[in-house]
C-alpha cells in the first residue's frame, strides 16, 4: 500500500474520502490507494527558499487543479494532476494505467501544442514506484518534465 510506503519514510499522511466523481474516472486500484491517503498536501525535499522538489496535492487541491480551465486538457486526455515540480510542471497520473508523468505547464497554459502528447512525458513508473524513487532520492527520482524527457531519451538506449 502507498500509505505503508509513506509510513516507512515517516511522511505524515491523512486518510480522506475520495469524491465519487473522481473514483468513477479511475481504473487503477493503486491510484485509488494513493488518493485515499492524500487528505493533506505533502512537500518533498524543501529548498532553503521553501520550494519543494515535489509537491503532492491533497485531494481538495487535486479537485481544484483538475477543474481549472487552463488545466482541463490534462483530464480531457486521461491524465489527472496530482502535484507539481519546482518549476511548475504538472505531475499527472494516467487514470487508466496508473503511470505517472509530467505536463509542461508553460506549453499547456499557453496552448503551445498540437497534440497533448507533444507536451506530456509519461514515465514507466506507477505511483508507488515513482514515490519509492522520490523517497529514496535515487537517480530515478524525476521531479520535472525536463528530467522526465531526459530519462525517457536515455531509456531508449538501455
Amino acid at each position: 500500500m502507498v500509505e505503508d510506503l509513506f509510513n516507512k519514510y515517516n511522511i505524515k499522511t491523512s486518510k480522506t474520502s475520495i469524491p465519487q466523481f473522481i473514483v468513477e474516472q479511475i481504473n487503477d486500484d493503486e491510484t485509488i490507494d494513493f488518493l485515499s491517503c492524500m487528505g493533506t498536501r505533502i512537500d518533498l525535499y524543501l529548498s532553503d527558499y521553501g520550494v519543494p522538489l515535489t509537491r503532492l496535492y491533497c485531494i481538495d487541491e487535486i479537485v481544484i487543479e483538475n477543474n481549472e480551465e487552463y488545466n482541463k486538457p490534462c483530464l480531457d486526455n486521461g491524465y489527472m494532476i496530482i502535484g507539481d515540480g519546482p518549476n511548475g510542471d504538472l505531475l499527472c497520473i494516467n487514470i487508466s494505467t496508473g503511470l505517472v508523468g509530467y505536463a509542461f505547464h508553460d506549453d499547456l497554459w499557453e496552448e503551445n501544442y498540437d497534440e497533448f502528447s507533444d507536451i506530456y512525458i509519461e514515465l514507466p513508473f506507477r505511483i508507488k514506484e515513482f514515490l519509492t524513487h522520490a523517497l529514496e532520492n535515487d537517480d530515478k527520482y524525476i521531479y520535472d518534465g525536463f528530467l522526465a524527457e531526459k530519462f525517457i531519451e536515455n531509456s531508449k538506449y538501455d
